[in-house]
């Protein structure tokens, strides 16, 4: 199992001035690479694959002009061959899956385009030092380890904020926590009336703090608008856009940490969230992308992994149609928000039903707690 530590860096600023170059021969070298692969699917119908590209690494470094490839360690820019690599390969797996959709190709980095680049080996190039963090070409780094780390570092990955903040990302190698007996366990159906409700009735709604930070981002948009580009405006904007996403993932690391911390078996929905977004309103759109179903799922697994504990992600078929007492099938519209089955009797609140069938099959999966429901087969 791997873990993430996340830790702010305080680069001096002849550190920056070095780190900004990095990052822009990256970004280059990235869409050089990425334009050779491009032509010779054009040329061929074939490109030259990853180990080819790596070839073009030691040719570059040798060139005199704007690539000045030696002030970059190796790894690192191996590593941008195989970002290149993947973003080719997840194109043809698109086609190949998607046919009814065109498939969009990989696209160049703009000039804010690459936010973070890559030591693939730790030790190798990079290692903490007391209280720095030494990177290769770089120097030491201050660095601001409020915690500490578990396991062996494998990589490393130096990150620059929308808001020129420094962070490095270190991924260490843990072991595997022991599992839990499952003793409690929860059904949760996530929504747009409230962001989840579990199969006991209770809620967590959406957090308030996101319609006003949205107020103040549709504000600095229409200023910037108004005045045009200009740095300070950017920069506003950039702050704005933060400190939303930072109360987004605070709210949502929350959310999880409770979740694992009180149950031992959490159902979720295995929702495909691009499929949904495709057959729904404009409106509609924007609240699924805001409230981030898929990332309190993930955080929520690997808290759960960390702990021992148990996701379970059941199909959402007619989870909110079928009667979760007696198994009957109540057809919906988006419009009813009662549940009332013609044959037992039972009317409960839509989500609330569909989270009692979420608990049903997710015990079902695990082990036969209880017997499925017929329309659910």
């Amino acid at each position: 199992m791997f873990r993430t530590y996340r830790f702010r860096l305080f680069p001096k600023k002849g550190q920056i001035t070095t780190l900004n170059n990095q990052f822009e021969l990256c970004r280059k070298c990235y869409n050089d690479l990425l334009d050779q692969r491009k032509q010779d699917i054009q040329n061929w119908g074939s490109d030259r694959g990853y180990y080819e590209s790596k070839k073009l690494l030691s040719k570059w470094k040798k060139q005199n002009g704007i690539f000045q490839l030696k002030t970059v360690h190796s790894q690192v820019l191996q590593n941008i061959c195989e970002r290149v690599d993947k973003a080719i390969k997840q194109y043809r797996k698109n086609q190949k899956q998607d046919k009814e959709h065109i498939a969009v190709i990989p696209r160049f980095k703009g000039k804010r385009g690459l936010h973070s680049i890559t030591y693939p080996e730790y030790g190798n190039g990079v290692r903490l030092d007391g209280a720095t963090l030494f990177c290769s070409k770089v120097g030491k780094i201050p660095i601001k380890a409020h915690r500490e780390m578990k396991g062996i570092p494998k990589t490393v990955t130096i990150v620059k904020s929308r808001t020129d903040k420094w962070y490095a990302c270190i991924t260490c190698e843990v072991p595997d926590a022991e599992s839990v007996p499952i003793q409690s366990s929860v059904g949760i159906d996530l929504g747009l009336t409230s962001f989840i409700m579990k199969d006991d009735g209770s809620t967590v709604d959406h957090p308030g703090f996101i319609e006003k930070s949205k107020k103040k981002i549709a504000k600095l948009n229409n200023k910037f608008r108004r005045n045009g580009y200009n740095d300070k405006t950017r920069k506003a904007l950039s702050h704005a856009y933060e400190k939303l996403a930072n109360q987004r993932a605070d709210f949502l690391h929350k959310v999880g940490n409770e979740l694992v911390e009180e149950f031992d078996l959490i159902c979720f929905e295995d929702l495909s969230i691009k499929s949904i977004q495709r057959i729904s309103r404009r409106d509609v759109n924007r609240k699924i992308a805001d409230v981030a179903w898929n990332t309190l799922v993930q955080l929520t697994t690997y808290k759960a992994e960390s702990a021992g504990k148990k996701v379970q992600l059941v199909n959402p078929r007619n989870t909110s149609q079928v009667c979760s007492q007696c198994g009957t099938y109540v057809p919906k519209t988006l419009k009813d928000r009662v549940h009332i089955c013609p044959e037992c009797g039972l009317v409960l609140d839509r989500d609330h039903n569909a989270a009692k069938n979420i608990l049903t099959l997710g015990l079902q999966s695990v082990e036969k707690f209880s017997p499925r429901c017929p329309s659910l087969q």
